[in-house]
């Protein structure tokens, strides 16, 4: 009996030395944190209050610091203390702050007070003077947080380990869950290619070791990160499934005492692991995710019903798929949505990002209704935002830019006419209520350019679109800084179009492009190889009614691909259909001559050199030479005769020809053209 009370007074010796131990160690951490903000330190928001997390998920998810964990057991020691010891209650609450700053600090600054700790300790022998759990937790948050990718998780993976190392002398400074998060934290938030690989091997080390040190049990926040870090990496949306199914067993396995039920955040990573995927069937599997989860709501199985973020992600997943049912599929999980918005769930109400997301997927299709549908929605929209509570409704630059997109796949002139109505009407809104998110940017610039240049019928509309985005820019309005894409929007205008003369339109436009960005006035105007293509694809398809003109044509290809070439990699390198295009323009505007067969085969070796032999040059080729020459070049791959439809194929070639162009599919023979008589591609085997 004496020996039992002896063990029961240490057991309680002990716990009232660690409590003062993180008393004297956090004090002392106010007192370097006074005096360091006394000498003009970083350290200028000391007392300010902790910074509640927001409760709305992002349709974006993160994984949640975690820092959660220590302040719910900041606040849990903090009670318990006012019930036993009220006279240290403020202490404790200065305490906490103390650590809520240094987790905003600087990690370096973190980290100095830590070593101050230390050094205190070291002179003056005095164990109160040790840091605690809780202090090396928030030097290791504010590593995470410190953008420093893989030295901050290799720095706070090294604080985990001395703590390990330390707590031989000093038990109080185990690691425990809140102090391995951090460190997971830090990981997921690197980036590093290793990041997910290596949160997966230190969450196995928790399994393992939990059972002997239940104070290292993965909870919620612990899967959570793991999750995050997986979903920041390509093609790892099924380990990241398969970890929310193991938080689910080991969640309802009764054996263990794990807290890590999925909750929502769980399942919104998941999904839009599913809905950034390229992989097949991506749409289908976050389909299901979100099917599931509602019919675990249903069953009563669990609390965790899906919301806003849930439904849009889905949506959001099917404008990345190209299927023709995608529209509709989107359509039912709206429904869905606004279903379980009426039947009481006011977290799954619909907002402008679900509407938005939509009308993207309509965008995105070829479906004939989709300007008509794109356009119901906006008005759906507008007519929302004026009912009580549902201003999040209401309709932003985003919302109009993809509309303007679903319009332009209509290719009319009246769908460009409407494209400029929709722009006009954006600016008027933002000018009437000023509201930023209104504002038409150089994406929706872009868009009605695109619009107009589908239309194919006026370029000087596009470029004139391009010029009011120039002079804008040049005031001072960065949001409308023509990039690339806008440039190369109104040199499809030009190229579209029937106009004559549109190969030196489009050779001026180009060269304004190379000169914006080499005196460095815009340098988003940087060229690419849709650029080049561009220019070449005005050329080959420009109308000449004289052997001038035509030269003139061919001086503009020749100099476009001299000047490509000359620069490369600068502006990217020639493809097959760069090539394929100089053969076109060959074939369509010199004589034959000497002169075109010379150019022809100098544009042949070129595009073998630099493996991009294909069946659209190819096929350019043999309109572009003669018979004798064009049987010469192919040589074995040649199967047909002259006057017979053309048939070759690519597998005899060399594979140095044709190393870096596009493959032949593997479901069937490439046609270049589906016109009658098209020539006929086969390769051996069918890669």
């Amino acid at each position: 009996r004496k020996a039992n009370m002896r063990s029961i007074t240490d057991v309680v010796a002990m716990m009232v030395v660690r409590r003062l131990l993180s008393l004297h160690a956090l004090c002392f951490t106010l007192s370097l944190s006074v005096n360091a903000f006394q000498s003009g330190s970083v350290l200028k928001n000391l007392s300010s209050p902790i910074r509640q997390r927001s409760s709305s998920p992002s349709c974006f998810v993160k994984a949640q610091p975690p820092s959660a964990t220590l302040e719910a057991t900041s606040s849990s020691d903090s009670s318990s203390s006012q019930s036993k010891n009220p006279v240290h209650l403020d202490a404790f609450k200065s305490t906490d702050h103390i650590h809520q700053s240094m987790v905003r600090m600087k990690s370096e600054d973190a980290e100095e007070l830590l070593k101050q700790m230390w050094e205190r300790y070291n002179e003056s022998g005095d164990v109160l003077h040790v840091p605690t759990q809780a202090t090396y937790t928030s030097v290791m948050t504010a590593w995470a947080r410190s953008n420093q990718g893989k030295k901050a998780a290799l720095r706070a993976e090294e604080l985990l380990e001395e703590m390990e190392v330390k707590r031989k002398e000093f038990p109080h400074l185990s690691p425990n869950t809140a102090a391995v998060n951090a460190v997971l934290n830090a990981w997921s938030k690197s980036r590093v290619q290793v990041a997910a690989d290596r949160c997966q091997v230190i969450l196995q080390r928790m399994e393992d070791m939990c059972s002997e040190r239940p104070e290292l049990s993965p909870d919620t926040i612990t899967f959570n990160t793991v999750i995050a870090a997986l979903s920041r990496e390509r093609g790892c949306e099924r380990r990241a499934e398969s970890l929310l199914d193991r938080m689910d067993r080991l969640n309802n396995d009764k054996t263990k005492r794990y807290r890590c039920a999925p909750d929502i955040l769980s399942f919104n990573t998941v999904i839009n692991c599913w809905a950034k995927s390229s992989e097949r069937g991506a749409a289908d599997r976050s389909e299901a995710i979100l099917r599931h989860m509602e019919q675990r709501h249903e069953s009563q199985a669990t609390s965790v019903v899906p919301d806003a973020a849930s439904y849009t992600t889905v949506i959001h997943a099917f404008s990345r798929n190209r299927d023709r049912s995608s529209p509709k599929r989107a359509e039912d999980v709206l429904s869905r949505m606004e279903e379980s918005f009426r039947n009481g769930n006011k977290a799954a109400r619909p907002n402008a990002l679900s509407y938005n997301a939509i009308i993207n997927v309509w965008a995105k299709s070829n479906n004939r209704n989709a300007a008509k549908r794109a356009l119901e929605v906006l008005d759906l929209m507008k007519k929302l935002k004026s009912e009580e509570g549902r201003s999040d409704c209401r309709p932003d630059v985003f919302t109009y830019t993809s509309v303007i997109d679903a319009v332009a796949k209509q290719g009319t002139p009246e769908a460009a006419q409407h494209a400029e109505s929709l722009l006009i009407e954006a600016e008027e809104v933002f000018k009437e209520t000023g509201d930023v998110k209104m504002k038409p940017n150089v994406r929706t610039y872009t868009s009605v350019i695109n619009a107009i240049a589908r239309a194919k019928s006026n370029p000087e509309r596009a470029e004139n679109l391009l010029d009011r985005m120039q002079e804008m820019y040049k005031a001072g309005d960065n949001s409308v800084k023509p990039d690339v894409v806008s440039f190369n929007a109104v040199l499809n205008a030009w190229g579209w179009s029937n106009q004559r003369g549109k190969s030196q339109k489009a050779y001026d436009i180009y060269k304004k492009m190379v000169e914006l960005y080499k005196c460095g006035n815009n340098r988003d105007a940087k060229p690419d190889i849709i650029t080049c293509n561009s220019v070449l694809n005005a050329c080959a398809f420009d109308t000449a009614d004289n052997e001038s003109e035509r030269a003139r044509i061919m001086d503009i290809v020749v100099e476009t691909l001299e000047h490509f070439q000359a620069v490369a990699p600068q502006f990217g390198h020639p493809n097959h259909l760069t090539y394929g295009n100089v053969l076109l323009s060959i074939a369509k505007h010199m004589p034959m001559g000497e002169l075109r067969e010379k150019l022809a085969e100098t544009t042949f070796w070129q595009c073998c050199k630099a493996g991009q032999m294909s069946a659209f040059v190819i096929t350019q080729l043999e309109q572009a030479v003669t018979d004798e020459t064009f049987s010469e070049l192919m040589g074995p791959a040649l199967t047909s005769k002259p006057g017979e439809t053309l048939v070759f194929n690519l597998g005899k070639l060399p594979r140095e020809w044709t190393r870096f162009a596009p493959k032949a599919g593997k479901k069937r023979d490439t046609r270049p053209s589906r016109k009658r008589n098209a020539p006929r591609v086969t390769r051996d085997g069918m890669r």
